[in-house]
């Protein structure tokens, strides 16, 4: 029982200094000095971003941000391209 009530107090101490604005304030400040350089945060176009997305799902962090997206879609648009292409 006293295990409960100290957990309780504990997490309730704990979301009320997550909560706080100076808190939010220090962690959005320390994620722009820190953060890493992402090929994925440079644009704006849903498909780089989602193919990157889908990259992610597969590999570490690593792997995608040393390809930039508009390499990996210019080969699946080139892929596609051949595809296409009818046999004569």
């Amino acid at each position: 029982m006293l295990i409960k009530k100290t957990f309780t107090k504990l997490k309730k101490e704990m979301w009320k200094m997550f909560n706080e604005p100076k808190f939010k304030n220090n962690l959005v400040t320390w994620f722009e000095i820190n953060q890493r350089e992402m090929p994925w945060r440079e644009t704006s176009n849903p498909y780089y971003i989602w193919l990157s997305e889908v990259m992610l799902q597969q590999t570490q962090v690593k792997t995608p941000s040393k390809t930039k997206p508009t390499k990996s879609c210019n080969k699946i648009v080139e892929s596609k391209k051949m595809s296409n292409n009818k046999v004569k």
